[in-house]
Formats: C-alpha cells, structure tokens, sequence
C-alpha cells in the first residue's frame, strides 16, 4: 500500500496541472493541485474548529472531487472519515449520527437542517476550488482533538 501511494504521490509532482479527478459534468476536470490546494484548505479549517486524531467526520457530498479533497484533509490531520453516498437521505444521515459520535459534518445543502437537528453547532463556509462552498458543521457538545503533526 505504502508503494501506490509513494507512485502517485510522484505522479502528482511531476504533473500537477494534469487533470486529476473527472468531476460532474457541469463541472470543469480539478488538477493535482487544485486538489492538493483544496485539502490544505479544508485540513486548516477542521484545525481550526478543533477536529483532529481520531475525531470522527461525516461526508455526505455529491462532488466527488469536493469529497476527495475532505477525505484526504480528515486523513491528513488524523482523523476518521464516515462517508455516505451523495444520494443519501435525511434518515441514512440520522442512523449515522446516532450510530457514533460525529464530531464534524460536511454534508449536501438539504441535509444541513437535519445535521444541526437537536444541536449545539457552529458553522463555518469554506470556498474550495472543488465547490464554491461548502458548509462545515462541528458539534460543539464533544471534545476535539489536536490535528495529527508531520514532521
């Protein structure tokens, strides 16, 4: 596993303007680096609010490159992702919620209202080169960690 990610990590150097992610059909293909760019970004947000090594994020989106860049902003920082299909429901969102303690919520529009449903939360807008906004949601009731450090 260690080698796939070395190969790609190479790949990406070496062309990091090359198309990475083919993205919805109304939406341009995203680069390497604005991939890469988007997960900083998204990594120093969760940060930022708290959410860090082992702290659980649920992502319910339909942009796949917009998922991509918060997958790897969760992994970079140490946390643990709960990913839902971007076809999911209101009631598929509940039972995840119910099911373990999520500390951070990234989820599609029409979701919002029933992640912050019986919450104590605060809300932050983040505008990636993946999505023009994205609403980040983070349970005030539980503790955060600090983010995971790379030396």
């Amino acid at each position: 596993m260690a080698t796939i990610t070395k190969l790609l990590s190479r790949h990406f150097k070496k062309a990091p303007k090359a198309a990475t992610v083919e993205t919805q059909a109304t939406l341009p293909p995203v680069t390497e680096a604005e991939l890469a760019a988007d997960t900083t970004e998204m990594a120093v947000q969760l940060a930022r609010l708290n959410v860090g090594q082992e702290d659980r994020v649920l992502i319910c989106l339909e942009n796949d490159s917009a998922k991509t860049a918060v997958e790897k902003a969760v992994w970079r920082i140490g946390g643990r992702t709960r990913s839902l299909p971007g076809h999911a429901t209101a009631d598929d969102v509940k039972a995840a919620l119910q099911k373990e303690p999520i500390t951070a919520m990234l989820v599609r529009d029409d979701l919002i209202g029933t992640v912050k449903a019986e919450r104590s939360t605060v809300t932050r807008l983040v505008a990636l080169n993946t999505a023009p906004g994205l609403t980040l949601i983070r349970d005030r009731a539980l503790v955060g960690h600090l983010p995971k450090t790379t030396a």
